[in-house]
């Protein structure tokens, strides 16, 4: 949790500090969102986008890291935000 937790905020991801493995996080706006949740999707990588009340915004980002991820699938997921993030329009 702490790894995954250290580099979402490398990427600018705030997160909380509560020992929970789900994160909840935005990415700038709606349109944004969609983008890199395509451009994830593309890198094999399913980080989907929520619409539920009392999230932390009306669409956010749910990840749930569980004892199967490895830190491999950590890497990779680092990686494909790295290219997802660069991939913004200006």
């Amino acid at each position: 949790i702490n790894s995954t937790r250290a580099m979402l905020r490398s990427h600018g991801i705030q997160t909380h500090n509560h020992p929970t493995p789900i994160f909840a996080f935005t990415l700038g706006d709606e349109s944004d969102m969609l983008r890199i949740e395509h451009t994830l999707l593309n890198e094999h990588i399913i980080l989907p986008l929520m619409q539920y009340p009392n999230g932390p915004a009306p669409t956010y980002f749910r990840l749930s890291i569980n004892a199967s991820h490895t830190k491999a699938h950590i890497d990779q997921l680092d990686q494909a935000l790295t290219h997802a993030l660069k991939a913004q329009p200006a």
